[in-house]
């Protein structure tokens, strides 16, 4: 449900929150491409155990991270907080 923007927020707040919002969107695409494009592979191994690709888990959790900055911007874009 979204929530109007609160009053008396400093001048430049909103544009200077959505800028740092589409920056970390930009950085995440850029983390998320070799990824996607099977170029780099993640792994992860705990004691005693074998190594463990990961990959398919972290762009799964990167791309939850991407929609939620991106329903940050729409709700921006419409004067709201979601």
């Amino acid at each position: 449900m979204p929530h109007p923007l609160p009053e008396g927020l400093p001048p430049g707040f909103l544009d200077e929150y959505r800028k740092r919002i589409e920056d970390d969107l930009a950085e995440l695409r850029r983390y998320l491409a070799p990824l996607e494009s099977g170029e780099m592979h993640l792994g992860e191994r705990r004691p005693g155990e074998p190594w463990k690709d990961v990959t398919t888990e972290r762009i799964a959790f990167h791309k939850v991270t991407l929609a939620t900055y991106e329903a940050i911007l729409a709700a921006l874009e419409k004067n709201e907080l979601p």
